[in-house]
């Protein structure tokens, strides 16, 4: 595939109001590209060039109208440079003008590549982020509330349709020390398959972490094991109600009722520059209406290896 020969290409779009005639909303313009997707056979005889599994799989129709336009490295919407790999916000049918401002009912794509022939008809190849929610099986546990997951769910979109440029970072796992901030993907999710990508499991529950809640390490040199904060926080519950479970003394004409379960308050709270070790602070709610309730510290164990994390 021939690299692009031209830096970038400005997006025309008509006001609306500017016109007796009222022009198509942005979020509602028709494509007129679909992507189809080849037999691995047929897409590897196609090019030489070394490509992605998802790349090497697709074909866009009408073939020869698409390749008859110009490859750009960039295009520009409302003085916004944007370009080959960057993330963009794609108006979505139906949101108001409250959402777009904030994001909110915006999709999400990633720029693969950027085609027109003049600036009226510009369209970008690209790769859609998903929203958990949206997934076919919805958002698991381990998604966090800024997290995307990546796809190699492609389409041919109007450059009209773009509302702008968006930050989305990629967050490697492995590197503790990389702080997240706004929007992140980690997670991929595979259109052909219906499969997500395998993430790190993390506890003695074998799951995933939610980068809302970072883990907690076990300080025992030999063991090492990141716990999940809700499951150290269930761990202490069933301990505390173990020991904390009582039974109304019975009257001379009822039974003894079962024993009531004890309900406690559970948080983990942890020093700013982690120099202290982190304790669990308990509220016992199983006071009388009026009374105070009491609070008191306990230090967490590894679930692992039931040394006291210092």
């Amino acid at each position: 595939m021939p690299r692009p020969n031209r830096a970038h290409v400005e997006v025309m779009v008509e006001d609306s109001e500017s016109t007796e005639d009222s022009s198509t909303p942005m979020d509602n313009i028709e494509c007129l590209f679909q992507v189809e997707y080849l037999p691995q056979a047929a897409a590897q005889g196609k090019s030489k060039k070394r490509l992605t599994e998802a790349e090497a799989r697709y074909a866009v129709r009408p073939e020869s109208l698409w390749e008859s336009m110009k490859r750009y490295r960039n295009f520009v919407v409302d003085g916004e440079n944007l370009g080959i790999h960057d993330f963009v916000y794609v108006n979505s049918p139906g949101e108001d003008s409250e959402d777009r401002e904030d994001g909110n009912g915006l999709w999400i794509a990633r720029v693969l590549e950027v085609r027109a022939h003049d600036p009226t008809t510009v369209y970008l190849r690209i790769f859609w982020l998903y929203h958990p929610n949206d997934l076919p099986d919805g958002k698991e546990e381990y998604h966090g509330t800024q997290e995307m997951v990546a796809s190699n769910d492609m389409a041919i979109i109007d450059a009209r349709t773009v509302a702008g440029g968006v930050d989305v970072s990629h967050w490697n796992e492995e590197d503790e020390d990389n702080p997240l901030d706004g929007l992140y993907w980690r997670q991929t999710w595979n259109v052909h398959t219906e499969e997500l990508s395998q993430l790190k499991q993390h506890c003695i529950c074998s799951a995933p972490q939610n980068p809302d809640h970072p883990l907690l390490a076990c300080s025992n040199a030999s063991c090492t094991t990141r716990l999940h904060p809700s499951c150290i926080i269930e761990s202490a519950l069933v301990d505390l109600r173990q020991r904390f479970t009582f039974k109304k003394p019975p009257t001379s004409k009822k039974k003894a009722k079962k024993p009531t379960q004890s309900n406690f308050n559970i948080e983990i709270h942890r020093s700013e520059d982690d120099t202290a070790a982190p304790k669990l602070m308990v509220t016992d709610l199983n006071g009388g209406e009026g009374e105070t309730a009491e609070v008191w510290e306990q230090e967490i164990k590894c679930l692992a290896c039931q040394i006291v994390i210092r």
